[in-house]
């Protein structure tokens, strides 16, 4: 699996293509929506699905454009299935004090569910902490992990859904994963890293 990286230039989150042959997943699409039209021209890929490793506004700026224009449909985990039409739930509303509602997600997922790209395996593991849904995505050595973890520190746990107890305990999930060090983060915000290295930085 190909791993292409897209920074937003607003909120500084990053969204990402998981490419295998012709096809790609689209992950947390918070960037506007000619950044994606570009990259799929670009790499000479076609989105097959959406998936969302949490519902917070800055991860989610262009999901109904997207979907819309590629007929693609949206995954999210069960435990996050309503935040996408509600503003205090993805945090829009105590950042800005409006409303941003998106369509509901046309899937929801939980650790048992199987996605792919191409034949290609996409792993979900449900790390709660961030948002109470938030989760991350294994694929090959390379690890999506959200807001779950950075190359540096771990997510915010202020905001609706949130709790530090649960997200260090889902840190223990990422420890699991056989051969950190050859396993490479994709972070929703900052550089990527080595997950050992990432998990050795945040100190509990």
């Amino acid at each position: 699996m190909k791993i292409i990286s897209l920074l937003s230039p607003d909120y500084r989150s990053n969204s990402f293509l998981l490419i295998s042959n012709d096809r790609c997943a689209v992950v947390d699409p918070g960037q506007p929506l000619d950044i994606y039209q570009k990259a799929f021209q670009s790499h000479g890929v076609l989105p097959d699905m959406i998936i969302l490793t949490h519902a917070h506004f800055d991860h989610i700026f262009s999901l109904d454009a997207l979907r819309d224009m590629y007929s693609v449909p949206v995954y999210v985990h069960e435990n996050e299935s309503d935040s996408l039409a509600d503003s205090e739930k993805n945090a829009y509303s105590s950042f800005f004090g409006g409303k941003l509602k998106m369509k509901p997600a046309d899937f929801t997922f939980n650790e048992n569910t199987e996605l792919e790209i191409a034949g290609e395996k996409i792993k979900i593991l449900h790390t709660p902490g961030h948002t109470a849904g938030s989760s991350c995505f294994l694929t090959g050595n390379a690890l999506i992990t959200g807001d779950t973890l950075f190359s540096d520190s771990v997510g915010r746990t202020d905001l609706y859904g949130g709790d530090q107890y649960t997200l260090l305990n889902s840190l223990k999930i990422l420890r699991k994963i056989p051969d950190a060090r050859n396993i490479t983060i994709y972070p929703g915000h900052g550089p990527t890293e080595t997950l050992s290295n990432a998990l050795d930085n945040v100190f509990y």
